[in-house]
């Protein structure tokens, strides 16, 4: 993965190009992926920040690019503590998302679906501590994500493995992780594998079962990547 700074410094160049295109979609997109960013190295005031910036200009935006747009808002307000605004943004979200025709859509958006706003819904419920509500958002995004969408699909099984051991469905969540694993190991993405962190860190209080030492014991190697 690149380092933040030089990854900066990709999108401000890529800001600027969207600019001088006049492209503001592409441009409020581009924030949108900084204020991921930001809510993933721990700076959850700045991501907030960059997704209402790029909703500045929404009313320029079609229904798909602005649901996009509100979803990395409710991460980001998730990612800050924020339950009040994240229940915002994550029904302005889904309420676009409904008026979207994918032929009136710019084509980049395409993997903006169904499947994310689930998935979305129940990370972000895994921030607020709430496993048992998050799960069946992200038993939903895995049964909706396009199968050949196999990143997506193991990010969403990972995070649903987090939420089924944190209900304390310990069995369940180990299988659930061990596929999420499967494919992180076919795809070799480091930065995925870091998915793993959180179920395993939620499964930290079953460490002793069989469950979750046969899943050490397959998966040690992507474990010890994943915490490095």
């Amino acid at each position: 993965a690149l380092p933040i700074s030089v990854a900066q410094r990709y999108w401000l160049a890529a800001l600027r190009a969207a600019h001088t295109s006049g492209d503001r979609a592409a441009g409020a997109n581009i924030l949108g992926f900084m204020s991921v960013q930001s809510a993933l190295t721990d700076r959850p005031r700045d991501a907030v920040l960059l997704a209402e910036s790029a909703l500045r200009v929404e009313q320029k935006l079609t229904p798909a690019v602005a649901a996009l747009l509100h979803s990395r808002l409710a991460f980001a307000a998730a990612r800050n503590g924020d339950e009040a605004g994240w229940r915002r943004a994550q029904n302005r979200s889904e309420s676009l998302f409904s008026q979207s025709v994918s032929a009136d859509e710019p084509a980049w958006v395409y993997w903006f679906t169904e499947a994310e706003l689930e998935g979305v819904a129940g990370t972000s419920l895994l921030e607020f501590g709430r496993p048992a509500e998050a799960e069946p958002h992200l038993r939903r995004a895995v049964m909706l994500i396009d199968p050949s969408f196999a990143r997506d699909r193991a990010m969403w099984l990972s995070d649903l493995a987090a939420a089924r051991v944190g209900a304390g469905a310990v069995e369940h969540a180990c299988a659930t992780a061990s596929e999420a694993a499967a494919l992180m190991r076919r795809l070799e993405s480091p930065r995925d594998q870091l998915r793993l962190t959180r179920f395993r860190r939620a499964a930290a209080p079953f460490a002793t079962t069989n469950a979750v030492r046969e899943f050490d014991s397959r998966y040690r190697d992507l474990l010890a990547r994943s915490v490095a």
